[in-house]
């Protein structure tokens, strides 16, 4: 395998959560390197602190609905859950319109 120099190859990275890709460009420009992100579906959290420039692979893997029959069971849903599925469909749309190149 080729050796990795920098400016050429762009390194890929598979974000677990929204932070990841902050901390990522901050590696990828001290030490010259493209970046390219594999998102989380959570970028819609720091879409406007990521670098417009470093393309973002937005992943179309939508939460499944929460359960809320019940009182009981809409209780035991919290606020980030019923966030996220309220807004991970729009997660690619607002990368776009902040500027991100997506792929």
């Amino acid at each position: 395998m080729a050796p990795v120099v920098a400016g050429r190859m762009p390194l890929f990275l598979s974000a677990a959560d929204e932070l990841q890709p902050l901390r990522a460009q901050k590696i990828a420009a001290e030490f010259n390197l493209k970046l390219v992100i594999r998102g989380s579906g959570y970028e819609y959290r720091v879409v406007r602190s990521l670098d417009p420039h470093v393309p973002v692979i937005a992943p179309l893997d939508f939460p499944e609905p929460p359960v809320v029959e019940t009182a009981a069971l809409a209780r035991a849903v919290s606020l980030d859950q019923l966030e996220h599925w309220e807004l991970a469909p729009a997660n690619a749309g607002r990368l776009v319109a902040a500027g991100c190149r997506w792929r």
